[in-house]
């Protein structure tokens, strides 16, 4: 549906393997730099990805000692992002207002369970035949317990929801979230990812997966010439713009239009089904808008490393915007592939590019089938432009869905 009441992204809080701090996430991509290399060795890289550190945050003053040890790194990584998130926007003294209260909401995707946490509550099980396992068991927990955590140490009292559409997540987060404010649920919604990745885990899932081209997915690996796995989190607030002008906030960027579409043949596989249905998502998307695509600056795809994968996925901006250059870009080079929270980053790229008037460089070279492509990617410099509306694509092989979103300056 087309955005009626006008909602806007006032504050962001994103937890990488390189830190807490926006502006260095900023300057990382800017820069033409990876955290990846800030790693000398697979192992090291692995232990980082592994063991995340919890950083200087205090969450004993959000959560009780007792409480904490049964949560998975995933849900304490999205509440550090969160608290981030509400410093970031400047709404510390709101959340300090009972009445307020009411009116905030929080949505929260992932797209695995609770893994690390699980598999040490099994190993409980086995090894020392303990039983309950944890006063906090149950599918709902494992699937929802960001969404939870964060509503409760927050004591908020808005419309809260979990969402679970792997990658897609953080767009799914954002369309639950407005949709919220758009029916008058909600003035502010905190939405957002985390994940806690297990290397052995997932590295395991990735080579008994045929469909995906595992040549250039290599976990770990300076190697890698598509993209590397983290762990992480990304939350942003969500608000009524008219609400955060009046408050004095800042504001980020201003959701216009977005839509979802399901590619069936696309499920745990890619193929040219990909195509048209990427491009009748960025049709649908720019109709509702009320703009074509020459008023869209920035395309930030998916580009999740694999070869099919973004081949598709840039025939379909090719069948849409033609032989344009210099106008697209994606972080997972510089940040990794986060699964859900991959989409979170993306939407803060997305807002830091508007506010800023620059597209990052590129930092790897993209490869596919499309003669002359890598012209269609800002490969060696900072593109300094007039940027008014980004075009977002996501799309998820697990759930064969895609979708688009565009946000526009405030």
């Amino acid at each position: 549906m087309r955005i009626m009441k006008r909602i806007a992204l006032t504050g962001f809080g994103i937890l990488t393997q390189a830190g807490e701090s926006l502006s260095s996430l900023w300057d990382l991509c800017v820069n033409k730099k990876s955290f990846f290399n800030l790693n000398k060795n697979t192992k090291n890289i692995e232990d980082s990805i592994a063991t995340l550190e919890i950083r200087e945050l205090n969450l004993h003053n959000h959560i009780p000692k007792k409480k904490l040890k049964y949560l998975d790194k995933q849900v304490i990584f999205t509440l550090i992002s969160t608290f981030n998130a509400i410093l970031n926007a400047g709404l510390e003294e709101r959340f300090q207002q009972q009445q307020e209260l009411r009116k905030i909401g929080v949505v929260m995707g992932n797209s695995l369970a609770q893994i690390e946490f699980g598999m040490e509550q099994m190993s409980k099980m086995v090894t020392s035949g303990s039983s309950p396992i944890s006063p906090f068991t149950g599918l709902a927990f494992y699937f929802g317990a960001a969404t939870g955590e964060v509503s409760v140490s927050l004591k908020t009292k808005g419309e809260n929801a979990t969402v679970i559409t792997g990658a897609n997540s953080a767009l799914d987060c954002v369309i639950t979230g407005a949709n919220s404010i758009q029916r008058t649920q909600n003035e502010i919604v905190l939405f957002g990812a985390g994940e806690n990745l297990v290397p052995d885990v997932v590295y395991g899932l990735l080579h008994r997966q045929k469909n995906i081209s595992q040549t250039d997915y290599l976990p770990f690996d300076s190697r890698s010439t598509g993209c590397f796995f983290s762990s992480g989190s990304g939350v942003a607030v969500l608000e009524d713009k008219e609400v955060a002008k009046k408050r004095g906030g800042f504001l980020y960027a201003e959701l216009e239009a977005y839509h979802t579409l399901t590619a069936y043949n696309c499920l745990f596989a890619y193929n040219e089904t990909l195509v048209a249905t990427l491009v009748k998502t960025i049709q649908y998307t720019l109709a509702k808008a009320g703009c074509d695509s020459g008023d869209i600056d920035m395309v930030i795809p998916t580009g999740d490393g694999s070869l099919d994968g973004d081949q598709f996925e840039l025939f379909a901006i090719k069948n849409i915007f033609g032989n344009r250059k210099r106008f697209i870009y994606t972080p997972k080079p510089n940040v990794g592939h986060m699964l859900s929270v991959s989409g979170m980053i993306d939407i803060f790229i997305a807002s830091m590019a508007i506010k800023n008037q620059v597209i990052p460089p590129m930092l790897n070279k993209v490869k596919t089938k499309i003669r002359g492509d890598s012209r269609m990617f800002v490969c060696d410099e900072p593109e300094y432009k007039k940027i008014n509306r980004v075009l977002l694509i996501q799309r998820d092989i697990v759930g064969g869905r895609v979708g688009a979103l565009i946000l526009k300056r405030a």
